[in-house]
């Protein structure tokens, strides 16, 4: 496990890490509760738990390792439910919305970003990532208002 006392973003020893990161989203902790609003995590379909394991930090929510071999089951339950097209949002653009972005093109899936839902940790890091995720065929929206409503 990492030291608190090191630098955030300096490098990690071993294989599933990379850089250290401030400490976030730690269950029980202010910051882990989810928005107003939103269901709670059993009520859900899929849910995945990620960035919760002391020696691994995946980004991405499709895989558990840097690797991308270990999968968290996400791209198999999209695909058994006939998912095509995938909205995401999340913190933070340059690291965990663009690594996932990139896992779920990667597998397929159409995928579309809504920039209102979206936060970098810095502004040059998240405008290459957006750059690579639009040049890799993610489609970027303003807000849900652009999205379409489905038709039955």
């Amino acid at each position: 496990m990492a030291d608190d006392t090191s630098p955030a973003f300096s490098p990690l020893p071993g294989r599933h890490m990379d850089i250290r990161w401030p400490r976030h989203a730690v269950p029980g902790t202010r910051g882990f509760e989810l928005l107003d609003g939103l269901p709670h995590p059993a009520d859900y379909d899929f849910f995945v738990w990620k960035g919760i394991e002391p020696d691994m930090h995946p980004y991405g929510a499709c895989y558990h390792d840097l690797d991308e071999r270990l999968s968290t089951g996400l791209i198999e339950f999209l695909r058994t439910r006939g998912i095509s097209t995938v909205l995401v949002g999340g913190l933070a653009t340059d690291y965990c919305v663009r690594r996932t972005v990139l896992q779920l093109l990667a597998a397929g899936f159409e995928v579309v970003v809504n920039r209102a839902a979206i936060r970098g940790v810095a502004d040059d890091t998240s405008r290459h990532a957006i750059a690579e995720m639009i040049q890799q065929g993610a489609r970027f929206i303003r807000d849900s208002g652009e999205l379409e409503p489905a038709h039955d």
